[in-house]
This record gives structure tokens, C-alpha cells and sequence, in this order.
């Protein structure tokens, strides 16, 4: 039950210009529905931004200023894992080396905090992850494939000189 309130607003960035990462030790085990790593989910308004493990927890899910909807990446839930939305029509998830385009149309966010190991709905933490990660980002769209090298090759080398 517990989250680390990243104090960053789901409307801080541009609509359709926005990232989510996470590197992820150990993915979470608790049986709730969606263990989540980042979320931030308005019932008002109904717009989803969020990066968690899925229901069946053997994917990873993202949602970035979405209207209820959720893009599902099959794969690896360790490691590097990101999403980002670069347009108002298309989000892309990364995990396991690889990358993934999904239609998803944008949506307004209304401005809910971003909580880092659970969601947050309309400022009550749920569906947290008791996972482990490294490291995570929120901000405006960028490279994953750019990003994922030098998070990965910065956590090789902590692992090398920090058994």
C-alpha cells in the first residue's frame, strides 16, 4: 500500500507530447487487478494516464491522455519499459528491446497528480504494484530506443560495481 506521489500533474505536458518509463527489478506480485508503476486517472473526465503491469501479468499496459482506453504490449514486464505519445493519434510502447504502435486518440486530461507504484483515482491511491524499479521518468515525448540503451547500460553498470 505504498506509492511515492511523483508531484507531477497528468496536464503538465503537451496532450499529444508526453512519456512514461520505468525500469523494473522485480515486477509486482500483489493480486490486485493492475499492478501499476505510473498513474494518474480523473473519473470526471475519464482520461487515463498510465504505465502498469496487466491483468494476466505477463504484459504491460499504457495509456497516455486516453479517453478509457488501454494499449497492451505482450512480453517483458522486467527491465526497460516505456510509453509515449508523439501524436493525437498514436501511442508506443516499449519493452523487452522491441517497439509497438497503437491507434489511441487523445484525450484532455483534466490535472490529477501522477503517483510512481499505484494509480491514482481522483487523488486515491489504488492498484499498486509491490514491484521493485530503478528508475522512472515522466515528461515530454522522446526516444525510447535512445533512452532504453543508456537506462540499461547505466543499471548494467550499477549492477557491476554494486553486487
Amino acid at each position: 500500500s505504498k506509492y511515492l506521489n511523483s508531484n507531477r500533474k497528468t496536464d503538465s505536458d503537451p496532450q499529444d507530447n508526453r512519456h512514461l518509463v520505468v525500469y523494473v527489478n522485480t515486477r509486482g506480485t500483489l493480486t490486485v487487478n493492475y499492478p501499476t508503476w505510473i498513474g494518474g486517472t480523473d473519473t470526471a473526465s475519464n482520461v487515463w494516464t498510465l504505465l502498469r503491469q496487466g491483468f494476466n501479468r505477463s504484459n504491460c499496459e499504457a495509456a497516455l491522455a486516453t479517453n478509457n482506453a488501454v494499449a497492451s504490449k505482450a512480453g517483458n514486464t522486467t527491465g526497460f519499459i516505456g510509453t509515449v505519445r508523439s501524436s493525437s493519434a498514436t501511442i508506443t510502447i516499449r519493452s523487452g528491446g522491441t517497439l509497438q504502435d497503437f491507434a489511441q486518440n487523445s484525450g484532455t486530461p483534466t490535472s490529477v497528480d501522477l503517483y510512481v507504484m499505484a494509480d491514482n483515482l481522483s487523488n486515491t491511491a489504488r492498484f499498486w504494484n509491490n514491484g521493485t524499479i530503478s528508475f522512472y521518468s515522466i515528461g515530454e515525448s522522446l526516444d525510447l530506443t535512445k533512452l532504453d540503451g543508456r537506462v540499461t547500460a547505466l543499471m548494467t553498470a550499477l549492477g557491476a560495481a554494486i553486487p
